[in-house]
């Protein structure tokens, strides 16, 4: 279901500039058009996770976004002025006045990005998170690939790796989008700044994870009926790993209660979805029997992880790592 209000449209301001990169330079100007020094190739994916090519000559001018957190990376990149629309879920619009000062230039859509608002802007390139290629929203990248417009599937967007054939959410897999982008846009030297400051921190807590006791994690999110399960598989699972402790792994990506109960868990990193009022409606779920009776539960050792830190942060991954740490060793 779309619910598409445009909150605030401009004029599209294309900037032409001579950026830099590693080794010098990385584009030239011919015309009115920003060409790389050389073609960037790129295998990304389909909605179902099929390879998908892509091929750039030259920078992107036209860019359509659909996450705040992919807007945060072209940001940092120093290429906001490419961005002429961006997306942003019900649950980020408090972050919307922030983003209108940084692309004053866009059309920004509350809700869900459909093909018609997205046409009307002549991309020439959007980059997203897998569900925003769905039927109903954007559709699939073939649509997109028969208009010569290539599309960019965050990797770590919200597959579910059990059941799908996406690989496992990973910080290298965070690295490599941010470094995809940079050589995209001609950015490789601030894309490797980013880069190389979250590998510093991750190391850094590594080290000091060497003198804790590991502990035994379980990841879960409550999904009305369903309880779903966070593992080696996803981002905040090779965190865990990579910090010294270990996750609590199932074969399907939902369990009961029953299962949960008899999990026995040191700690459990519940994730919710922003918002005070969210994060307590989750913590409730274990105020009472039999879920108030699991040894983390007795311990407190129940952490609130929202949402934004496991599921493509981007930039944003350095947080995640320390507010990871912070709960399993601090």
């Amino acid at each position: 279901m779309c619910w598409n209000k445009i909150v605030t449209t401009g004029i599209v301001v294309v900037g032409i500039a001579l950026l830099s990169g590693c080794g010098g330079k990385t584009e030239k100007m011919e015309g009115s058009e920003t060409f790389l020094s050389k073609p960037v190739s790129i295998v990304n994916f389909t909605f179902d996770g099929s390879p998908s090519q892509l091929t750039f000559s030259k920078v992107p001018q036209r860019v359509i976004v659909t996450r705040p957190e992919i807007l945060d990376v072209l940001i940092c990149l120093g290429v906001s002025d490419k961005v002429v629309a961006a997306s942003f879920p019900m649950n980020t619009k408090d972050r919307i006045p922030y983003y209108k000062e940084k692309i004053p230039h866009a059309v920004i859509v509350e809700g869900e990005l459909d093909k018609e608002t997205a046409l009307i802007q002549n991309p020439d390139f959007i980059i997203g998170w897998r569900m925003s290629f769905r039927n109903g929203a954007l559709g699939d990248v073939s649509f997109w690939k028969e208009k010569n417009i290539p599309v960019y599937i965050e990797e770590n967007s919200g597959p579910v790796p059990s059941v799908d054939p996406f690989p496992p959410s990973t910080v290298d897999g965070e690295m490599n989008f941010i470094r995809n982008m940079g050589m995209i846009f001609g950015k490789e030297e601030k894309a490797g700044e980013i880069i190389s400051e979250v590998e510093t921190v991750l190391k850094e807590l590594q080290e000091k994870a060497k003198g804790k006791k590991p502990v035994c994690v379980l990841t879960v999110e409550f999904m009305r009926d369903k309880i779903e399960i966070f593992g080696d598989k996803l981002l905040s699972g090779d965190i865990i790993k990579r910090l010294g402790s270990s996750n609590i792994n199932y074969e399907v990506p939902f369990i009961s209660a029953e299962e949960l109960r008899t999990a026995e868990p040191e700690a459990i990193f519940l994730i919710y979805h922003g918002g005070d009022r969210d994060r307590e409606l989750a913590m409730s779920r274990f105020k009472e029997a039999p879920l108030s009776n699991l040894r983390a539960v007795q311990a407190d050792r129940v952490y609130p992880l929202e949402y934004k830190y496991i599921c493509a942060p981007n930039v944003k991954t350095k947080g995640s790592i320390e507010v990871i740490y912070k709960d399993l060793y601090e």
